[in-house]
C-alpha cells in the first residue's frame, strides 16, 4: 500500500532458486496496516515457498503472505520464496 492508503504494485524480476524480500515503511501511519505481497501472477513460484523471517504475520498461503504493521516509521518485513528455473 501507499501512504494514502491505496494499492501499489511492483513488479521485479527474482533469480532461480531462493530470493529474499526485505521492505521498511519510511513514515509512520496512525492505526497501522497491513502489507500483502501476492505472488499469483509470478509464473516460476513455487507455491508453498514463503517464508517469513521478520515481522508479524497476519496470514499466509500457498501464494501470498500478509504483515501487520503497527505504523510506526522504519517498521521492517523480510520474507523469503523459491523461483524454479
Amino acid at each position: 500500500m501507499s501512504s494514502s492508503g491505496t494499492l501499489a504494485t511492483h513488479t521485479f524480476r527474482g533469480l532461480a532458486g531462493r530470493n529474499t524480500i526485505e521492505a521498511y515503511t519510511d513514515a509512520s501511519s496512525p492505526g497501522g496496516g497491513f502489507w500483502k505481497f501476492d505472488f499469483r501472477a509470478a509464473a516460476r513460484f513455487v507455491p508453498g515457498s514463503l517464508q517469513a523471517g521478520m515481522g508479524v504475520v497476519a496470514s499466509v498461503d500457498g501464494r501470498s503472505i500478509v504483515f501487520r504493521l503497527t505504523g510506526i516509521s522504519g517498521e521492517r518485513v523480510k520474507f523469503a520464496f523459491e523461483l524454479s528455473p
